[in-house]
């Protein structure tokens, strides 16, 4: 009887094991912190340079266990051989395996900032594309552009 009792609680205590919360392992995302640099390609004022400097922080998911959301700050600037000055400002957004995408504001409050959805490649290479559209209720915000950037870590 009692080696009857202890088999019963052995498989009692493996079936309530096997109830528990299993947890996710959390993803596996490249860090993509440091300079990058390489080409823009806009509609409107053509090819261009484009360089970014960014961190990368990990903003820890709940429940506990689930990981983290990388998240991406930095600055940014692009120049284009046909225009006076060249732009620059900051830039903010995430990394969700291999698709990084962030929005570059202007230092300069009239423009509108730019939204980039980018493919990594590998950790040391991304290519996407982007969009900067006219922001309602902004009067000042005027404009309207779209292309690519290729962008190469250094």
């Amino acid at each position: 009887m009692r080696r009857f009792l202890s088999m019963v609680l052995a498989v009692s205590a493996v079936a309530c094991r096997s109830r528990d919360i299993q947890l996710t392992p959390p993803r596996v995302v490249p860090d993509i912190s440091g300079n990058w640099s390489g080409t823009i390609t806009s509609a409107l004022a053509g090819n261009g340079t484009i360089s970014l400097t960014q961190s990368q922080m990990c903003l820890i998911l709940l429940p506990p266990g689930q990981g983290c959301q990388p998240a991406l700050s930095g600055t940014w600037s692009a120049s284009f051989p046909n225009s006076v000055t060249a732009e620059n400002g900051s830039l903010s957004g995430q990394v969700s395996e291999s698709t990084v995408t962030f929005g570059l504001s202007f230092n300069s409050s009239s423009a509108c900032p730019i939204y980039v959805s980018a493919t990594l490649a590998d950790s040391t290479s991304m290519h996407g594309t982007y969009t900067q559209f006219h922001t309602m209720g902004n009067a000042a915000c005027t404009g309207i552009d779209s292309g690519t950037v290729s962008l190469t870590k250094h």
